[in-house]
């Protein structure tokens, strides 16, 4: 379903280098390098997940909220 999406989404902003096998690479390195990560963070108590559906605005509200819960303030 990802790789569908991703590949529309690079057939619609005309973007040759996104074809199915990119996309699947990309999702196969972000398995083995990235998630993984989520495990570490959380068990440190440095993980704050936040919803990032919605505006712009309202996503970067939610992420400045949850840094100033953790006392890291965010300024511009």
């Amino acid at each position: 379903m990802v790789v569908e999406r991703l590949k529309k989404r690079a057939l619609d902003q005309g973007r040759a280098d996104d074809d199915e096998a990119v996309v699947r690479h990309r999702l196969d390195v972000y398995a083995q390098q990235t998630a993984p990560l989520i495990g570490v963070y959380a068990e440190r108590g440095l993980l704050a997940k936040v919803d990032g559906i919605g505006e712009i605005a309202e996503v970067t509200e939610r992420i400045e909220s949850a840094l100033a819960a953790r006392g890291i303030l965010f300024t511009a």
